[in-house]
């Protein structure tokens, strides 16, 4: 073979490989970088993924946090309005009872911080799946306690209102078997009723018999006022007790939320 031809020949054939080469190395960059930009949008979409993730895990956090937040600052709210409601109920019953004007202005307190603590105690979203109160005073559960703690609230605010009424009852019968009694000790067995005003200021006298009549009386209905004011004074302490109970349940079930 001629030696040009043969030069012409391996020219040719280098130049081929070398095309070849060039095309296998272009090839290979292409696929490299078709490689790469699958990769970066694969590792893109898992980071948009995790990010999203985090953004949802933050957000729930935060929800939980403020859910948290809100529970604490609401028993504190109640246990705040609890302890003024229940001082105002004594400021009342400590009123002057010949003041019916201080008396009015207490009373209006008490009917302010009632409706402001029955706002606390929404009705009740009861849930069936879970145990409820078996009463106001249940240590186990609050599940169905709001509507019988307003109804103690309610109850209490009635009693209030009739209290002086009550104590007026209560000394008018007092006065009566303390008459009585002084009747029944006298020597001539007779006694100026204390009810006299009724007849114009005229003086009746009772015999022994009437005055024997009017003790029993006198005695029932002195009980009858002792017996509602210390039912009153019951229903103060039990829901002292209840708001108590209540709101240690409470805190124990948003610590244990926060766990």
């Amino acid at each position: 073979m001629d030696t040009g031809i043969a030069t012409i020949i391996a020219a040719g054939i280098a130049a081929i490989t070398s095309i070849a080469a060039t095309i296998l190395a272009w090839r290979s960059l292409i696929a490299t970088k078709v490689g790469n930009e699958k990769n970066l949008a694969a590792n893109k979409e898992i980071a948009n993924k995790v990010q999203e993730a985090e953004n949802i895990r933050t957000e729930a956090q935060i929800d939980a946090n403020i859910t948290w937040n809100a529970r604490v600052e609401w028993i504190q709210n109640v246990r705040r309005v609890t302890a003024e409601f229940i001082t105002v109920c004594y400021k009342f019953i400590h009123s002057n009872d010949c003041d019916k004007d201080e008396q009015n202005r207490n009373l209006e307190l008490i009917q302010e911080k009632k409706s402001l603590l029955i706002l606390y105690f929404g009705p009740d979203g009861i849930e069936e799946n879970k145990k409820k109160a078996q009463d106001v005073c249940d240590r186990s559960t609050n599940n169905a306690k709001n509507e019988m703690i307003v109804a103690l609230i309610n109850k209490l605010f009635d009693q209030l209102k009739a209290y002086f009424l009550n104590e007026s009852e209560y000394k008018r019968y007092h006065t009566g078997l303390v008459d009585c009694i002084a009747c029944e000790n006298s020597e001539n067995g007779k006694i100026i009723s204390c009810e006299k005003d009724c007849y114009e200021g005229e003086m009746i006298y009772f015999t022994e018999d009437d005055c024997k009549v009017f003790q029993e009386e006198y005695k029932k209905g002195e009980k009858s006022c002792v017996e509602r004011r210390n039912d009153l004074f019951n229903n103060i302490n039990l829901l002292t007790e209840v708001m108590r109970i209540y709101l240690k349940i409470e805190w124990n079930y948003t610590k244990n939320r926060k766990k």
